[in-house]
């Protein structure tokens, strides 16, 4: 392709200032998504600029005499785990945590065997993680997940998108996607089907799968999907999703809701979008 092509410039430039994956990706040419297919870009041109940009990049597209030919081979997409609440949507700060500890206390009848993992969120709502995590196994684990489910599900309604929810469907065209959470599957199905973003594979809370911090979810999720979880991008909002893929022995990408979420050598994402075509390019 001819470097000096006023009209390849003109359309290179308009793809630099209007998809989202280059305004980030122009200043780092390096993480060019691989491979780049005709489902990562569907116009050809497009795509032959993508090969105009980063000529380093060759395991993408094979560049001959301005002739690209492009691999459009879905299976080499990273499969991605999705956290759910402050991930895809935020269900936790309209959650009344306080009055679910309440109720496990009340419960468990001061039983406080557990430890308290650190993460971003408030006290009421870490003590209650890690209080059903500590009692996985253990025959009060079903009362107490349901009692602290009747305050999730209660706030269904006053839930609310995570920036950028409407676009990761087509952002995840041609890759595997599950979803990893804290909540109980059937909670995490209603809230993830009221925001209009159905999953086909969940994994929530169960006694018999080990939660995060753990990574036996994400284990069971690639099961599910058919895919090796070290070839997995987990992307989540707090310190217990990366330790549950570190566990795994699978990536991570980071979309912090707070500015205290991960040390600063976890790489992050500003955005949702962004962190699915991050985990796409890795």
């Amino acid at each position: 392709m001819d470097d000096s092509s006023e009209v390849d410039k003109t359309i290179h430039a308009a793809v630099m200032r209007n998809h989202p994956l280059w305004k980030r990706f122009d200043a780092h040419p390096m993480q060019l998504p691989a491979p780049v297919t005709t489902k990562t870009f569907p116009s050809m041109r497009t795509a032959l600029l993508v090969c105009h940009h980063a000529r380093s990049r060759m395991n993408c597209l094979d560049c001959v005499a301005g002739q690209a030919s492009i691999r459009d081979d879905v299976t080499m997409q990273r499969p991605i785990l999705f956290d759910l609440d402050r991930t895809l949507v935020d269900l936790q700060n309209h959650t009344d945590y306080a009055a679910a500890l309440a109720d496990l206390h009340s419960l468990l009848e001061g039983w406080s065997e557990f430890e308290v993992l650190d993460a971003d969120w408030d006290a009421p709502t870490l003590e209650c993680m890690a209080i059903l995590v500590a009692l996985s196994n253990d025959p009060r684990w079903g009362p107490a997940s349901a009692a602290v489910a009747a305050h999730e599900r209660a706030a269904i309604p006053r839930s609310t998108p995570m920036p950028g929810l409407a676009e990761v469907g087509a952002a995840c065209v041609g890759t595997p996607y599950a979803v990893v959470t804290l909540l109980p599957p059937d909670v995490a199905r209603e809230v993830l089907d009221h925001h209009g973003f159905p999953v086909e594979v969940i994994i929530g809370r169960d006694p018999g799968i080990r939660a995060k911090p753990y990574g036996d979810g994400l284990v069971a999720a690639a099961q599910l999907l058919g895919v090796d979880v070290e070839g997995c991008v987990m992307i989540g909002d707090s310190s217990w999703d990366r330790a549950a893929a570190v566990d795994a022995g699978g990536g991570f990408i980071g979309v912090p809701a707070t500015s205290s979420a991960f040390a600063s050598d976890v790489l992050t994402a500003s955005s949702l979008v962004e962190a699915v075509w991050m985990a796409r390019s890795r």
